[in-house]
């Protein structure tokens, strides 16, 4: 049985999935508080900034009902020094030199041959979940979030364009409340939100929808992951083909 570990943040783990579903799965291993540990071996700095002491207990215990609903993951358990046969912590060195989405920076950092499998990782999801939710009335989920913004419209016309258009009376946004709040207060509009109990819901709500909208973060790995319909708001300091979340879908926009 394969092993695997990671210390990353939500997101970073969730495009890592690909890989270990595309290596056969096996048993998965969280390095709890190691972030800072990372940034200091990849970076050079002296913390993770906003990721500071994750991951921690209680984002494990969140991920937890999701990583053990998928067909490839035996088992997903804190790490206490078992043997690792993939560390996948550290692709970090990869990431940071931002020449690929995800699917090319944890290949690399594996040894495997990105345009081998080309099709699999740009193209096929990775994500399987079961029993989705559908909201009704509400076929678009939304999230997005004041991280990762590099370049973007600080005053997001974009957002605020599909807003005038009923938007709020077609979506609902999902993600932390403090999250929730800054969206209406910095596009000044009202939209209901979803509230969920742990990440495996967030992915059933997604997966329930027929289309997210959304900037980088933990939920658009969590779209791409299941191949659904994407509106992606990308960074804009990178060419789009560097950034994390670029892949060649029909279903799949950037702004």
């Amino acid at each position: 049985m394969k092993t695997f570990s990671h210390s990353g943040t939500f997101g970073d783990l969730i495009y890592s999935l690909a890989m270990v579903k595309h290596l056969g799965g096996g048993d998965f291993y969280l390095r709890l508080g190691d972030m800072d540990r990372m940034a200091k071996r990849v970076l050079g700095a002296g913390s993770a900034g906003d990721h500071t002491g994750e991951m921690t207990q209680a984002q494990f215990d969140s991920l937890k009902p999701l990583m053990e609903s998928l067909p490839y993951i035996n088992k997903f358990e804190v790490y206490t020094d078992q043997h690792i046969d993939y560390q996948l912590e550290e692709a970090g060195f990869t990431i940071v030199k931002q020449n690929g989405n995800y699917m090319f920076s944890y290949a690399e950092a594996l040894g495997i041959d990105f345009y081998k499998h080309y099709k699999e990782f740009m193209y096929q999801p990775w994500l399987e979940i079961k029993d989705p939710i559908r909201i009704p009335g509400k076929p678009i989920v939304v999230n997005r979030v004041n991280r990762h913004l590099y370049g973007c419209d600080p005053e997001a016309k974009a957002w605020k364009d599909f807003f005038k258009k009923g938007l709020s009376d077609m979506a609902v946004y999902v993600g932390k409340e403090s999250e929730h709040a800054w969206f209406e207060e910095s596009l000044g509009i009202k939209i209901q939100h979803y509230k969920t109990e742990n990440i495996l819901e967030v992915a059933q709500v997604i997966a329930g929808a027929e289309q997210f909208m959304g900037s980088q973060s933990m939920c658009l790995s969590i779209a791409l992951g299941l191949g659904k319909t994407t509106l992606c708001e990308c960074r804009k300091d990178l060419p789009l083909q560097k950034n994390e979340c670029y892949f060649i879908r029909s279903n799949v926009h950037y702004f």
